[in-house]
């Protein structure tokens, strides 16, 4: 562990995802740039009774095929998909498993395990105390992601978990780049995961009324920054970061995707699940200086973009305060039109797409958008990928509780 007082530059490695899209990287990249919805009418479970009947669901995973069966009772499926995922970012990295000694993660969830748990409840009501198994308790324990790819990757330094809700994924990579940054760790995995698609949640979210009913045309349901848009729409993902100091990828070898150049995180303190525009405005802001950065180096923001009424109004507002009517407002993006929102993976999900639009030079296009709402203030984001070759591009978090993420990329 280095105690050099300098901050390191840090570096994106490899990405391990678990997506709507499918198993790995280039499903994910490949979908985001083809513009193709991932969402589609629920299957896993009877969906008929509900208002909302759709979601962004993850393809079928044989966990056998990753896992011994005796290791599958202490494995919830967010944390075997956390182990996969994590295991697909060290490979995209190039890096061995149990090479990554000293190494720590940092993994964000707005639910955790807790979405997983209604069943065992349904069984013990059904069958009684044989219901519950010696495993209970280890697999849908909060820290158990975590703790899980800790164990199967040999990491050995901090393993954390981040709950912010829909801003954890971000919060997970920026305290992950900090623990770099600031000397105390060369390598680190970290980002975010959800498997909320489930009955309780679905409801749950329903009666929040903020959820998008389009039943009948899932696939454009989601419609960020539109001035047709009704609301959110579930996804479950996975997607994990592989993050290095310099001095690491120099000692292997290593190719960069893309650095991390910056982070900042703040809470509105106002209201439990209305956005606050002059702290996320904040947020951008702390972030950019963070980096050395000035608003106009910005070529690119991934927007949280949720397709809420109210959240992509004081989203494009507060874009607009920071950046201006000067003409050169940076290229906006809002992956979540295609994937949905992913809760606790979302942000993770918006830094790979960042990184991939900063390695390819195209932006990943933003669907289902045909009448841009005035009221958000931003210039139209591109239908289709566009080569804008960016430099500098910011990843919007902006979660319930107030709990603001904004991460700074560079090519």
């Amino acid at each position: 562990m280095s105690h050099d007082t300098a901050p390191r530059r840090v570096f994106v490695s490899g990405i391990g995802a678990i997506t709507p899209y499918g198993l790995g990287v280039d499903a994910l990249k490949d979908g985001l740039y083809a513009g193709r919805s991932a969402i589609g009418p629920i299957t896993a479970f009877d969906a008929s009774r509900f208002q909302t009947r759709f979601g962004g669901e993850l393809p079928a995973t044989p966990l056998a095929e990753h896992f011994d069966a005796r290791d599958l009772p202490w494995l919830s499926s967010l944390t075997a998909h956390g182990v996969i995922a994590a295991r697909l970012a060290l490979a995209d990295a190039g890096i061995t498993n149990g090479a990554m000694g000293g190494a720590g993660v940092i993994f964000g969830s707005g639910f955790g395990t807790i979405a997983e748990a209604g069943p065992h409840f349904l069984k013990w009501a059904e069958v009684g105390d044989t219901a519950s198994r010696p495993t209970t308790i280890p697999s849908l324990m909060l820290n158990a992601p975590a703790a899980q790819i800790a164990i199967y990757l040999g990491l050995t330094g901090p393993s954390l978990m981040v709950s912010t809700a829909c801003s954890s994924g971000s919060h997970a990579i920026g305290q992950a780049y900090r623990e770099i940054r600031e000397g105390r760790r060369e390598a680190m995995v970290a980002g975010g995961g959800e498997h909320a698609l489930t009955e309780l949640m679905l409801l749950s979210w329903s009666r929040l009324r903020v959820l998008s009913r389009r039943n009948d045309e899932p696939a454009r349901a989601c419609r960020p920054f539109d001035t047709d848009r009704d609301g959110l729409v579930l996804a479950d993902a996975v997607v994990l970061l592989v993050l290095e100091s310099e001095a690491s990828l120099a000692a292997r070898g290593g190719r960069a995707l893309a650095e991390i150049a910056g982070y900042a995180s703040n809470c509105d303190a106002s209201h439990l699940t209305a956005p606050n525009q002059a702290t996320e405005v904040l947020a951008i802001r702390e972030a950019l200086v963070d980096a050395g950065s000035e608003p106009g180096d910005v070529d690119l923001v991934v927007a949280h973009g949720t397709a809420t009424r109210l959240n992509d109004r004081t989203e494009g507002h507060a874009l607009r305060e920071v950046f201006g009517d000067n003409g050169a407002f940076p290229v906006v993006t809002a992956p979540k039109s295609m994937l949905g929102h992913a809760m606790g993976a979302s942000g993770a999900l918006g830094v790979a797409a960042g990184v991939f639009a900063l390695q390819s030079g195209k932006v990943t296009p933003t669907t289902n958008l045909d009448h841009l709402d005035p009221d958000c203030g931003i210039p139209m984001p591109p239908a289709t990928a566009e080569a804008i070759d960016p430099e500098v591009a910011i990843v919007d978090a902006f979660a319930f509780g107030g709990h603001n993420a904004v991460v700074v990329l560079k090519k």
